[in-house]
Order: structure tokens, then sequence, then C-alpha cells
């Protein structure tokens, strides 16, 4: 279900909880895992063609900086992306406006062009090829911000103005400040992708137990 998810907050947290979205916002749906290797990628695609056999119109991120098996995918049916998550993030890094819009509204309109199957496609980079050239990361844009969920709310801001049902997100493995800002959100649906082995169940388990201890 994507009903709106209740929000449980236990008496020691003292921090600040993001603001509720209203009905008209998409859900955000984020999926990670504690390594890599472990299938992530492949569930995000598949749930987002399931969304997509559901008549539900999908908006899929690449959120990978590291390894974007997902922009990778789709390299050969979007060859020239007009606008990448990169983009996004240094665009909103440098935005004045208001939570983002100017950014919100221009990725919208370029990202009119990667729509392919009921999907719009954002990947990591618009070149798979200049993987190391991110100059603006994502912890750039989140530390020092008044909202440290600041970004949750620019890709739901996105998803809407894209009229979409589901904003779904592939994170890199791992903890790393892009990461942990959707994570701790409690807006945010967030699957975990482990396979059997000790490892991964035990990294799973201990990033469990940190979410349990630290978000609202």
């Amino acid at each position: 279900s994507l009903a709106r998810p209740g929000v449980i907050v236990p008496q020691r947290y003292k921090g600040e909880l993001p603001q509720s979205f209203s009905e008209d916002f998409p859900a955000v749906v984020a999926f990670h895992s504690f390594k890599g290797g472990v299938g992530r990628t492949t569930h995000a695609l598949a749930f987002a063609q399931a969304l997509v056999n559901r008549d539900y119109r999908v908006l899929l991120i690449d959120g990978d900086m590291e390894a974007p098996g997902i922009s990778w995918l789709f390299e050969k049916r979007l060859p020239s992306p007009p606008v990448s998550f990169a983009d996004l993030l240094a665009l909103a890094h440098g935005d004045a406006s208001s939570e983002a819009s100017d950014t919100v509204k221009l990725v919208a309109e370029r990202l009119q062009n990667a729509f392919i199957d009921n999907i719009y496609v954002l990947p990591s980079f618009r070149s798979t090829h200049k993987l190391s050239s991110l100059e603006i990361k994502p912890e750039h844009l989140i530390q020092g911000a008044e909202n440290p969920f600041v970004l949750t709310h620019i890709l739901a801001a996105l998803g809407k103005s894209l009229s979409v049902d589901v904003v779904l997100i592939d994170l890199r493995a791992g903890l790393s400040e892009l990461s942990t800002g959707l994570l701790l959100d409690p807006r945010v649906y967030r699957i975990f992708v482990t396979t059997l082995s000790g490892q991964s169940i035990a990294g799973t388990t201990r990033l469990l137990e940190l979410l349990g201890k630290r978000a609202p």
C-alpha cells in the first residue's frame, strides 16, 4: 500500500519533524542496501515496472553516484539525457528560490524528453563516461541547510510537477550523506534489499538498529 505512512515519534526524539506532504504529492520510495551486488537495482527496476503495469506514472532516479546501474541500463534508449541527478543537485545548491522551486521547474521541463514507457528516467549523470566530474555533491546541499530533509522535498516536488504517482530512487550501497537524509525521513518508504549472506544480513541488521535510534 502507498497510503500515507503514520509517524510515531519516540519521546526521546528532540529534533524537528519534517512537514507532512499533502495528498497531491507523490509517494517517495527509496531502495537501499548495506552492500553492493545484492540485487537492489534489479528490484528497483522490477518495482517500477510493476507500478507501470498497474497504470501508475513513475519518476525513476539513479541516486548511485558511484555505480549508476540504472543509467547504464537506459543508456541505449536515452543516449543523450536532457538532465541528470547531478545537475539537479548542482542547481538546487545554488537555487535562491523558496524550496528550490526554480530547480524543480527547470528539471521537470527537461524531463519531458526522458519519458520512456510511462517512466521518467533521471540518470546519475548525462554521460556515464564522466563519472568523476561531480563538483556539487549531496553533502554540499544538505550540510548547513535549515531543513535537513530538503532533498526529500525537492524530489517530491519534482514528482508533483511531473504529475507522477511515485518517485523511486535507487541509492548507493552503504551509508552516505545522500542516503542518510532519505533513510531518516519518516515520509519516505524505505525498501532494504539483502541476500542471505552473513555479512549482508549483519550489516542490514546494524543499519536498522541505527535508524531505530536516530530516525523520527
